[in-house]
C-alpha cells in the first residue's frame, strides 16, 4: 500500500505542482549520471527531449490519476532519449518470421474464455521467484537479443522446475553468436531460438560468457555441461489467456512477446492502459496474481534492475495488454 500511495504522489506531482522542469532535469542528470555539460548544444537538446518526456508521463498517467489509483509512468534512466531513438536501441530486437513450434503440442490446452472471466480452479497466487526458480536479472544493454536472453530464461527456469533446484544462467551469449535464423543483437525470433536448442542444447554461461555484442560461433570446451530441451511450444492465447494462467500455475514461466513503446517511461505498478500490440520485444512471464481488484501477470525484463521494480514489470491480465498473449512460448526439460 506505501508502494502505491508512493507512486501516486510521485505521478500525480507532474499534474499538479509541477516543479521546474530544468530543475528536474539537473536532478536527472545526477540521479542518472549522465554526462551533459550546462550551457553546451546536447544538454539544451537533451532538455528539450526531457519536457517532451515530461508531457508524455502525464499524457500516460492520465486515467490512473482520474480514477484515483498510482500511475505508473514516470522519469527513467531513458527519460532524456527520443522515442524513435529508444525504439531503435532497446525495440529492434524482435523479428516474428514463420516459423517451427516444436512438436506443435500445446502443453497445457485450455479452452476460450468468455470475455474476461478467469478460470476458477487457479491458484490465485503463483510467483516463481519464490521458488528459486528464475535467475538473476540480466542486462541487454544495446544489443538487441531480448529474444535469446527471454529463451534462455525461460530454459533455466524450466531445469531449475523439473530438478528441483536454482535457476542456473545459461550461455544467453551462445544462443546470439550460434542460432544462425536469427540476427544475433541485430533481432531474432524466441521460437526459431527454442528450435536451435532442441537440436544443439545450450551450454551455462560460464563456459560461454555474456558479451552483448556479435560474434562469431565458438566451440564449447568438451567437459561443459549442456541443458536439453525435448519439446517447445508457441501459440498464440489471444481471448484465452486463461491459458497462460494454466501453463504458469502447472507448469513454470514462460516467454512471450510484447509491445514494449511505453515501457521507458514506466517505474511500478500494473500496466492497464496504453499499452499497445505492435510487437518489438521479448520477456519472460515468471507468475500472475489473482488476489487483488486488478489481476496481473509478473513479468520479468531485460533491461537491468534499475528498470521497473528491480527489473520486473506488472500487466493485467485478460485484455492481450501490450500483445502479451499473441506468442507464448513454453519448453519441456529433456
Amino acid at each position: 500500500m506505501l508502494f502505491l500511495v508512493t507512486l501516486l504522489f510521485m505521478c500525480s506531482s507532474f499534474v499538479s505542482s509541477r516543479p521546474d522542469a530544468l530543475d528536474k532535469f539537473m536532478e536527472f542528470v545526477t540521479k542518472f549520471n549522465k554526462p551533459y555539460k550546462n550551457g553546451t548544444e546536447e544538454f539544451r537538446r537533451r532538455y528539450e527531449i526531457f519536457k517532451k518526456n515530461l508531457h508524455q508521463i502525464e499524457v500516460l498517467n492520465k486515467p490512473y490519476v482520474e480514477e484515483g489509483s498510482a500511475g505508473v509512468y514516470g522519469i527513467t534512466s531513458f527519460s532524456d532519449m527520443a522515442q524513435e531513438e529508444f525504439k531503435a536501441q532497446y525495440l529492434s530486437g524482435l523479428r516474428l518470421p514463420p516459423h517451427s513450434t516444436g512438436k506443435t503440442t500445446l502443453l497445457y490446452q485450455s479452452e476460450a474464455i468468455q470475455g474476461h472471466q478467469l478460470r476458477t480452479d487457479l491458484p490465485k497466487l503463483v510467483d516463481w521467484r519464490k521458488s528459486d526458480a528464475v535467475s538473476a536479472i540480466k542486462d541487454q544493454g544495446r544489443c538487441g537479443a531480448c529474444w535469446a536472453f527471454s529463451a534462455a530464461e525461460t530454459i533455466e527456469s524450466a531445469y531449475a522446475i523439473k530438478h528441483n533446484t536454482s535457476a542456473p544462467s545459461l550461455a544467453v551469449q551462445e544462443l546470439i553468436d550460434c542460432s544462425k535464423k536469427n540476427y544475433g543483437c541485430k533481432g531474432g525470433d524466441i521460437c526459431l531460438a527454442l528450435n536451435w536448442v532442441k537440436g544443439h542444447g545450450i551450454t551455462y554461461e560460464k563456459y560461454y560468457p555474456l558479451l552483448d555484442k556479435d560474434e562469431d560461433c565458438k566451440p564449447i570446451p568438451p567437459m561443459a555441461d549442456v541443458v536439453q530441451i525435448s519439446d517447445f511450444s508457441c501459440p498464440s492465447y489471444v481471448g484465452k489467456e486463461d491459458g497462460i494462467l494454466n501453463i504458469l500455475a502447472n507448469h513454470g514461466p514462460v516467454a512471450a512477446a510484447v509491445d514494449a513503446t511505453t515501457w521507458n517511461n514506466y517505474v511500478g505498478g500494473i500496466i492497464r492502459f496504453h499499452c499497445e500490440n505492435s510487437i518489438n520485444h521479448a520477456v519472460e512471464i515468471v507468475g500472475y496474481d489473482l488476489t487483488g481488484s486488478v489481476p496481473y501477470y509478473i513479468v520479468r525484463n531485460s533491461w537491468g534492475t534499475g528498470f521497473g521494480m528491480d527489473g520486473y514489470l506488472y500487466i493485467k491480465i485478460g485484455d492481450n495488454l501490450c500483445g502479451i498473449a499473441q506468442e507464448v512460448s513454453s519448453v519441456t526439460i529433456v
